[in-house]
């Protein structure tokens, strides 16, 4: 699905979509199992000053990973 997708289906069931902020891959783990334990759909993304700090490509690997 895409971000389009999984907004519609928000709008439409009538539930947030949560977007999470991580500079860290213990951050980024702990989003990814909230989001896997309750069976939400969740965005995670950096801020851009985290972007900077730790690169598009960086952080783009750790939600691959």
């Amino acid at each position: 699905m895409t971000l389009q997708d999984y907004l519609q289906k928000a709008d439409q069931q009538g539930f947030a979509l949560g977007h999470f902020n991580f500079c860290t891959a213990e951050q980024l783990r702990a989003i990814a199992e909230a989001a896997m334990e309750t069976a939400a759909p969740v965005i995670a993304g950096t801020s851009g000053g985290e972007a900077d700090f730790i690169g598009f490509k960086t952080a783009r690997a750790m939600i691959d990973a």
